[in-house]
């Protein structure tokens, strides 16, 4: 694939980042990723596998926890085979090779270097997937609505009872903006559809968005500066959480 989207120097490019990369694979197989830190507590986390080769891990150590791109800088300069990096990195943390660590990097090249790792896809493509998940949730009652735009948390008594969707026509939102009337269960004169809540709202929208939603002193005054106040941060999290379906009703 190298061959045929970048050309003979991508492939040599490859050979030479491959090169590079193989001291870097056997100073960091001597021990895991999570004892890998750039601080003075690398002496606390790698305590246990020191060793006589743990001289060969030292003197890799500044470029396994530097970022990525440091290591593909000094061997690739193909646009395509770059692009490629960032794209295995993104895969892999969720960010690009400038603000992945090198070790994340090390430890996949080595493990799919050892001739036993593939690549599987689901029968039917990704859309099998969204199939699944889809199946899922009406199977417990759930329904899943797209192109549906909400204008407004809707919040009674101190506590989110739904939501307020904007108008659609043709399946195109074609309102701006617009305040709900979060007192009804019934679409308003604007055309705002009603969506009632069985036991509370879960947003997905980020903390700052969220506060957008609400109406004017629909939170509590100091809730609502502290979320205002939440810095934003340049790193990506994931946040999963598990329940019984029973209990998320």
């Amino acid at each position: 694939m190298i061959a045929k989207m970048g050309g003979p120097d991508a492939v040599s490019q490859w050979k030479r980042l491959e090169a590079a990369m193989a001291p870097l694979q056997r100073g960091a197989a001597l021990f895991p990723a999570a004892a890998i830190r750039s601080d003075p507590g690398l002496i606390l986390t790698a305590a246990r596998f020191f060793g006589p080769q743990l001289a060969l891990t030292g003197l890799v150590a500044n470029k396994l926890t530097g970022p990525f791109n440091n290591v593909v800088d000094k061997h690739v300069s193909d646009p395509w085979l770059k692009s490629l990096m960032d794209l295995e990195c993104f895969v892999l943390s969720g960010m690009l090779a400038k603000d992945t660590l090198t070790a994340e990097m090390v430890f996949m090249f080595m493990e799919r270097g050892v001739g036993k790792g593939r690549i599987d896809y689901p029968m039917g493509g990704s859309e099998s997937i969204i199939k699944a998940l889809v199946r899922g949730l009406e199977k417990h009652g759930g329904r899943l609505m797209l192109r549906s735009h909400v204008a407004q948390i809707l919040v009674e008594n101190g506590k989110a009872q739904g939501v307020a969707l904007r108008p659609q026509v043709a399946g195109r939102d074609t309102a701006a903006d617009g305040n709900a009337n979060n007192n009804s269960s019934s679409s308003s004169d604007g055309g705002f559809e009603f969506i009632r809540a069985r036991k509370g709202v879960i947003s997905n929208a980020s903390v700052w968005d969220t506060q957008k939603l609400l109406a004017p002193g629909a939170a509590p005054p100091e809730w609502r500066e502290k979320a205002n106040a939440t810095p934003a941060v340049s790193s990506c999290h994931t946040l999963v959480m598990y329940g019984r379906v029973t209990l998320l009703g």
